[in-house]
């Protein structure tokens, strides 16, 4: 029950884009959705720096 709760508190802290692009990878575990989530949190920051 706790996984359930992490992943509530993981997904509802996310840009529904990057929260979407997650559930629609459908990682196995916490660790892969975190390590996901991160990388395109990271992708779309660079992307936004470089159209400035």
């Amino acid at each position: 029950m706790w996984v359930d709760q992490l992943n509530d508190i993981l997904t509802t802290r996310l840009s529904s884009s990057i929260r979407l692009e997650v559930e629609m990878q459908k990682p196995s575990n916490l660790i892969q959705a975190m390590n996901l989530a991160r990388t395109l949190r990271k992708t779309t920051i660079n992307q936004v720096y470089q159209l400035a």
